[in-house]
């Protein structure tokens, strides 16, 4: 990786993140093309990610996660519990509302024209999916909760 994109990722928030999406990959037993292939980008694309010369959007990671099982949070900061990406899959992972969560935030901050950093938001997300997997709520009391997270959060 060159200065420029070390630079860059380290501002972001997300240094090292190509070598943990390549650890994904490979534990999925996948080639670059294959994991393309899975996520839906160019090859070349993907490419970027795992050297680190482009910052993956929230709808990669979220792909990424679905894909793989693993953790949002440790897959942007190599924190999160997880020394491994361990497939979250195996603990009773909820994608469908790891989505109803990330596309949430997403909406709040494109309303509220305000974000986070994407180390900062993955933790946000992990603490939203963290508190609302374990208890029963209806969609507008978890978006309620998520709305406040959010706020707090920024």
């Amino acid at each position: 990786m060159d200065k420029k994109s070390q630079a860059k990722n380290a501002q972001s928030g997300i240094y090292g993140f190509g070598e943990r999406l390549k650890r994904v990959r490979k534990d999925l037993r996948l080639t670059q093309p294959g994991m393309a292939e899975k996520l839906g980008t160019a090859i070349t694309s993907y490419n970027r990610y795992e050297k680190e010369h482009r910052v993956p959007d929230i709808e990669f990671i979220n792909k990424v996660v679905e894909v793989s099982g693993c953790d949002a949070a440790w897959l942007l900061s190599g924190k999160g519990g997880a020394e491994a990406p361990a497939p979250a899959v195996q603990h009773g992972y909820n994608s469908g509302l790891m989505r109803e969560i990330i596309e949430t935030i997403e909406e709040i901050f494109v309303k509220e024209k305000r974000g986070l950093p994407p180390a900062k938001k993955a933790e946000l997300i992990d603490l939203l999916y963290e508190e609302l997997s374990n208890e029963a709520s209806d969609e507008e009391q978890r978006k309620g909760k998520i709305l406040r997270f959010t706020r707090l959060a920024s």
